[in-house]
């Protein structure tokens, strides 16, 4: 990065410090000119240990010699030790735009080695700083100050040999290979493909930022990660699909490559103080798909573990009758018994198991979905039994082995300031599964299940030709 595109004055590397300490949860105020004309910062740290926490105040001061290129010598700054003890600090920051000499880096240190000083004092030189605002987390930083810098190609490798981080014209997204770890080769369709995202017509407010490129090097191929975002109050301008016609998905383009697009709809509130357009979280969650060229999941997106895409098809096209129908079935088979009135009944919703195999917060998701987390590999009821026996004699017809089975526990119930509650019925939670090896896809689950269900309705039809009429009028009434 070039530091020059800061003014001279250092007024604008003070604040871009200023930025950096804010942003790392530090609280940042100004302590006034020092006598060189600067201004110091003096920043509280909070440190959380196992037996509790405490604070600690650290003077920073800001050196901008980027114009002249100069190292900062020990005469070019306060006396560390006294300007610390005026402001209660037990710590000193210098940072700088260039580096330090090597005298005063020694001072440095040897003021963090005297041990009757009790104070700790180190720096941050052009390297080090240029490597914070290289974070994604800072990204936004080093946009505001030095926007020509990025504006120019920036390459990170990480642990991955074919994976890197990538910075360009403001935007940071993964740059991952299928097999090889050149990059060089991808730069100018990349900068081609980011002119088509900005000449997209959207209002102001939105737009499309790049998340992750994958290069399929072994056939050819991109594939794109974009998020078109719109700002909350205002109409989303456009689709996934237009926006994916628009830059072109599907086609060859002009250097020979086949480009896919994964494009997702995000609404943003920008007041938010969790609100940044390039925030961890549009990254950490997809970043296995990002590493392996996997379409990311949504409410139209299946993962990977279906048997086929025509039985996810015919799944979908099925869904409510398959879903709902045998459920249905049992709970009115079972509500016409004497002696057990059905409370409640929940289906299982193994439909929407896929949802879980590449996103990592899965509380977001059990909100999203708005069922209850168990319900989604079990069916359960609960019943109001007034004959025990008789619900017992009925219960073991139910199939109980290796492929579908039940589990069955009474209830106790218990009312604030009364204890429990001592009921001449008996009320039982029943629980209804299917053997995970039965699982092999959702399309199959979802069958057992029904099987399962179609079982028990049978079952609770031949029970209820045993009693009298009349009892089963009064059960109905």
């Amino acid at each position: 990065m070039d530091f020059k595109e800061l003014p001279q004055d250092g007024q604008a590397f003070e604040q871009l410090v200023r930025e950096l300490l804010f942003s790392r949860g530090l609280h940042v105020a100004w302590s006034g000119r020092g006598a060189d004309g600067g201004r110091d910062l003096v920043c509280r740290e909070t440190l959380t240990g196992l037996f509790g926490s405490h604070s600690r105040t650290w003077l920073v001061q800001c050196k901008h010699n980027a114009h002249s290129g100069a190292s900062v010598s020990h005469t070019a700054i306060d006396d560390p030790v006294s300007s610390c003890a005026q402001h209660g600090a037990t710590g000193y920051l210098l940072a700088c735009s260039t580096q330090p000499s090597s005298g005063l880096v020694a001072r440095l240190e040897g003021i963090s080695q005297n041990e009757k000083v009790g104070i700790t004092a180190m720096y941050w030189d052009a390297v080090t700083i240029e490597r914070l605002l290289s974070n994604p987390q800072d990204w936004a930083i080093a946009q505001r100050f030095m926007p020509k810098s990025c504006d120019q190609w920036r390459l990170y490798a990480t642990t991955s040999p074919n994976h890197f981080v990538a910075h360009y014209k403001g935007y940071v997204f993964h740059l991952t290979n299928r097999i090889g770890s050149a990059t060089s080769h991808h730069l100018p369709s990349i900068e081609a493909r980011i002119e088509d995202i900005e000449k997209l017509p959207l209002p102001p407010g939105h737009f499309v930022r790049p998340r992750a490129v994958w290069y399929d090097d072994k056939n050819g191929g991109y594939t794109w990660y974009v998020d078109y975002m719109y700002p909350k109050g205002s109409a989303q301008a456009a689709s996934s699909p237009a926006i994916k016609r628009a830059l072109h998905d599907g086609w060859a383009l002009d250097d020979g490559q086949v480009y896919s697009w994964d494009v997702q709809i995000i609404q943003y509130f920008e007041h938010s103080d969790h609100y940044d357009k390039d925030h961890y979280d549009y990254y950490t969650m997809y970043l296995p798909n990002f590493l392996n060229g996997a379409t990311r999941d949504d409410d139209r997106k299946i993962s990977q573990y279906y048997a086929s895409r025509q039985e996810i098809e015919q799944l979908e096209k099925e869904s409510e009758a398959t879903r709902n129908g045998p459920f249905d079935a049992m709970v009115e088979a079972l509500s016409k018994l004497p002696f057990m009135r059905v409370v409640r009944a929940v289906n299982a919703h193994i439909e929407d198991a896929h949802r879980f195999s590449r996103r990592f917060n899965w509380q977001d998701i059990v909100f999203e979905l708005g069922v209850e987390a168990e319900s989604l590999f079990n069916a359960f009821m609960i019943l109001d039994v007034s004959d025990d026996d008789a619900f017992h004699r009925f219960m073991a017809r139910f199939p109980n082995d290796f492929g579908a089975h039940f589990r069955l526990g009474r209830v106790a119930l218990y009312l604030p300031d009364q204890g429990h509650v001592d009921k001449e019925d008996y009320i039982y939670d029943l629980r209804l599964s299917i053997f995970p090896t039965e699982m092999a896809n959702q399309w199959d689950a979802r069958k057992a299940f029904n099987d399962y269900y179609l079982i028990i309705a049978a079952a609770a039809e031949a029970e209820s030709v045993q009693w009298p009429a009349e009892s089963l009028r009064a059960a109905e009434a």
